[in-house]
């Protein structure tokens, strides 16, 4: 339980089928910007549930680092799979089988990106000075980036940085709205920068849908399997927890692709639907608040609990004997991220969930 609409609402239905109070679990951060722990409390209590929390530090963070090769069994690079891990240790000691509100967001249109990016792409590609930028950018050569960084920072008002500029630059090179996604979705949208070699990586968009069902389409076929379905299964599975998600009933599923878009989407707000039905059940003043998602302090950790552990993965001389890797590259934004000049901790993450996984199988 989170306390977001969509656990709110398997919660409550949960709790409405059952003559006592069922079990709710969460997870909070001693940073206000990630905690969600309070909000899930009040809404527990509103529904009568009996509820348990559990708070994590970079100190538990650093615990759980080392396990994660093994849990994910690959470079899983999101780096909510560390509360999802702990979470699910603190669910197990309870219960054998818990339910969660994900994909409540694919399905009904809840990301806040299904609304920013068509601003985005209207803004870069029709409004100045962005339009302008878009088409510098487009025909500059990456040598000269270091020379158009001043003046494209005083253009957009925006503390830029090169490396920043070149995933810029990437993404505003898109022809199509759907490339444009597909990239602005990316933690990596320049991988060739990063990884020695030529890489390919850019998926092929061909869907001919309105830009929201697309978006939705997408993340439903990818993010949400490839991301959110792995992280939930394999931590749960690594404490012998049984993982249940209601929103991913066949049925279910049918019915919101059934739906019109402004059943979903009303208002500059998602999941319209959805709300309705949870305002049914728990009071408008709990629910709504902006999103925040699963997120970790992540940067906060990379700097203090984590820095050795990570300065060890991105030392130079490992780096350029694997040889996989832009060793300069790498050791540059992990020092502005140190000096806290910049924030790179998702570039980051996956790239030391690449390195942890190397370094586990001696390579």
């Amino acid at each position: 339980l989170s306390g977001g609409f969509d656990s709110s609402l398997v919660t409550a239905i949960m709790q409405k089928l059952n003559h006592r109070p069922i079990e709710t679990f969460s997870i909070g951060f001693d940073t206000v910007e990630h905690n969600e722990a309070e909000y899930a409390k009040a809404v527990a209590k509103h529904l009568g549930t009996h509820h348990n929390e559990f708070y994590v530090t970079g100190r538990d963070a650093l615990q759980v680092v080392p396990k994660l090769n093994e849990i994910y069994d690959e470079p899983f690079a999101d780096s909510s799979q560390i509360p999802m891990y702990l979470l699910s240790q603190q669910t197990r000691n309870k219960v054998t089988v818990s339910l969660s509100g994900d994909a409540g967001d694919e399905l009904f249109g809840g990301y806040t990106r299904y609304f920013t990016s068509v601003a985005h792409w209207q803004k870069y590609k029709n409004q100045s000075p962005y339009k302008e930028v878009t088409n510098l950018l487009r025909y500059c050569p990456r040598s000269a980036y270091r020379l158009l960084v001043p003046v494209i920072r005083q253009v957009l008002n925006n503390n830029v940085s090169i490396t920043k500029l070149q995933q810029l630059s990437e993404l505003l090179k898109s022809d199509k709205f759907d490339d444009f996604y597909l990239q602005s979705i990316s933690t990596w949208r320049t991988p060739n920068i990063m990884a020695k070699g030529q890489l390919d990586l850019k998926q092929q968009a061909t869907s001919q849908i309105d830009k929201q069902n697309f978006m939705m389409l997408t993340d439903t076929l990818n993010y949400l399997p490839n991301d959110i379905l792995t992280k939930v299964d394999r931590a749960t599975m690594a404490v012998s927890l049984e993982s249940r998600i209601p929103f991913l009933d066949k049925n279910i599923v049918q019915f919101a692709w059934s739906l019109p878009l402004d059943l979903k989407m009303k208002n500059n707000n998602g999941k319209y639907l959805l709300k309705q039905l949870a305002y049914k059940y728990i009071p408008k003043e709990l629910l709504d608040r902006p999103k925040k998602g699963f997120g970790v302090p992540l940067d906060s950790w990379l700097r203090n609990d984590l820095r050795e552990w990570g300065g060890d993965l991105l030392s130079e001389s490992t780096l350029k004997r694997q040889g996989i890797l832009n060793a300069d590259l790498i050791q540059t934004i992990w020092q502005e991220q140190q000096n806290n000049q910049s924030d790179y901790n998702h570039m980051l993450w996956s790239v030391l969930m690449l390195q942890s996984w190397l370094d586990k199988r001696g390579i």
